[in-house]
């Protein structure tokens, strides 16, 4: 389901405090992390021992550590997509707002990494709280009524099982289209999107998945102070789509601004992103298989 953990490094301290979450995170799923870091030759020598020296720093003796530093063959990026397609079920945990010397984790290369990659990755933001990550901590899963952003649904779903996260589903209703929900059919009109999402999630995990209805002219900021304020772990969205909210998408067929940017941006969580290129048929067979073993090995 998630294999190793692979953490890029480019330097800068923002990129390091990925390693605060995959630290934790290999330990739970006992999984090998692996560092990897490039740079130009000239500075290939020095760039080793800053990476050996942020492994040793790390309260990680228990932990199989693989570390990589080289000189890139080509963009970072394909560095990286080629790294994970070598390795299937890698979780990749990146930070988004790095600017380092190599300049690996600016928030254009970590966007082009994620838009490529069918693996899930692990964003960390600049304002992403470490310090209060549990792994085991609820996960927050929006849609927005559309297929792709429910993309992620089987993502979060393998999360929760080798986890054992809680989880809840969020969608964001504007305004204008909650007083004509109301006037209709009240709540149930405005949740039966994300009462359904939450009951295909809940059958695959075998119990109750908590979901709400958000209400804003900005699903981006919706979402994200709801995270903040239930103190969610991880925040697992669609990566490539608009966000926009289930009613303003049928109406006007049309997103707002891209939620991914905001969310690495703003969220205090982390985020767990897809762009949708898994095969989702296999993904719930295997979660299932991994759901029963789960169930044999839970602590």
């Amino acid at each position: 389901m998630f294999g190793d953990v692979l953490v890029p490094l480019d330097g800068s301290d923002q990129s390091v405090r990925a390693l605060e979450i995959a630290v934790p995170l290999c330990r739970y799923l006992d999984s090998t992390l692996r560092v990897v870091a490039f740079d130009e030759i000239r500075y290939l020598a020095d760039t080793n021992r800053e990476v050996l020296s942020i492994v040793e720093r790390l309260d990680a003796n228990d932990l199989n550590i693989d570390v990589r530093v080289e000189v890139p063959q080509k963009r970072v990026s394909q560095e990286l997509l080629d790294l994970l397609d070598a390795t299937p079920g890698t979780l990749l945990c990146m930070s988004t707002h790095g600017r380092g010397r190599s300049e690996l984790v600016t928030g254009s290369i970590a966007n082009e990494i994620v838009r490529h990659t069918t693996s899930p990755v692990l964003l960390i933001g600049p304002h992403c709280e470490t310090g209060r990550f549990t792994v085991s901590g609820r996960v927050v899963v929006s849609a927005d009524g559309s297929t792709v952003s429910e993309a992620i649904v089987p993502i979060a779903t393998a999360w929760s099982i080798v986890t054992h996260s809680p989880v809840e589903v969020v969608s964001v209703l504007d305004p204008k289209a909650s007083k004509i929900a109301a006037a209709s059919h009240g709540d149930i009109s405005e949740s039966a999107y994300v009462h359904r999402v939450a009951t295909t999630i809940g059958q695959d995990l075998e119990r109750v998945v908590d979901y709400e209805v958000l209400h804003g002219n900005d699903p981006a900021k919706a979402i994200v102070d709801h995270v903040a304020g239930e103190e969610a772990n991880c925040h697992g969205y669609t990566r490539h789509h608009r966000y926009c909210s289930h009613h303003h998408r049928q109406r006007h067929g049309r997103g707002d601004p891209h939620f991914a940017g905001a969310g690495s941006r703003c969220s205090t969580a982390p985020l767990l992103g897809t762009v949708g290129g898994a095969d989702y048929a296999l993904l719930r067979r295997n979660n299932s298989v991994a759901m029963a073993s789960s169930e044999r090995n839970r602590p």
